[in-house]
């Protein structure tokens, strides 16, 4: 990366980035919805292939480790009742009753081998029944809701975004790019803003053994961003030069 300039640098980038879906798509079973996109982009163009899918490696990946620490946290809060209270699961005859049929039941101790003996027991039989009391179960079937998002629909993006204001710093300046000029002019601009050109000024400041802070153009002023645009002698001639 050090032998390119920095055009170059962005198109590395630019593939390296456009690379890691394709590697992710690797690993892990990818939404129709998402494959039927793809293939109708790659019809668009012509080409009659299909994707496949590519057996699973066992192998420690970053994205791996990811997946792995967020199944760990949707674990954490969201104990099964069988866990909190085992005393009551032990009584439990049928130990794949569900909470649904258990709440419909006439009595919540019906299918228990033996009532409750006090102590510990009552105590769990207590709390549960007074956690479940103001249960009221909807008339529908199960089913899967993703929380990150209103509608509770599963996206690409939420969980994008989720993972980028964890991982990536905030950015107090906001990237103006135009796409009218040339790639090397956008990326000067832009360390121009944030004051990042390797001015003497700058350099000094990275505790660079230089000999002198000043402009090697005009030799009065500190060389720094704006000296360079603006002030300095050498530089307005020559902008008069170029608007005449």
């Amino acid at each position: 990366m050090k032998t390119l300039s920095i055009g170059g640098r962005l198109t590395l980038l630019k593939c390296v980035l456009g690379s890691m879906p394709i590697y992710h798509m690797s690993l892990f079973k990818t939404p129709m919805k998402v494959l039927n996109t793809m293939e109708s982009i790659r019809a668009i163009h012509g080409d009659d292939g299909h994707f496949t899918s590519v057996p699973k490696v066992s192998r420690s990946t970053i994205w791996l480790d990811i997946v792995h620490n967020v199944f760990h946290l949707k674990r954490q809060g969201d104990c099964p009742l069988k866990d909190q209270y085992p005393r009551l699961y032990n009584l439990e005859v049928n130990k794949n009753v569900s909470v649904a049929n258990k709440i419909g039941s006439n009595n919540f101790c019906d299918s228990f081998r033996r009532l409750s003996r006090g102590g510990t027991e009552s105590e769990q039989l207590n709390e549960l029944s007074s956690k479940l009391s103001c249960v009221i179960l909807p008339q529908t079937q199960d089913r899967w809701v993703w929380s990150l998002e209103g509608l509770g629909e599963f996206s690409v993006a939420s969980i994008r975004k989720v993972l980028d204001d964890f991982k990536l710093p905030e950015v107090l300046s906001q990237t103006r790019w135009n796409s009218a000029v040339p790639c090397k002019i956008n990326i000067f601009a832009w360390k121009v803003r944030l004051d990042k050109l390797p001015t003497r000024l700058n350099l000094s400041l990275r505790v660079l053994d230089i000999e002198s802070i000043l402009c090697p153009l005009c030799g009065s002023y500190v060389e720094s961003s704006s000296h360079l645009l603006f002030p300095c002698s050498l530089v307005k001639s020559l902008a008069h030069k170029i608007m005449i």
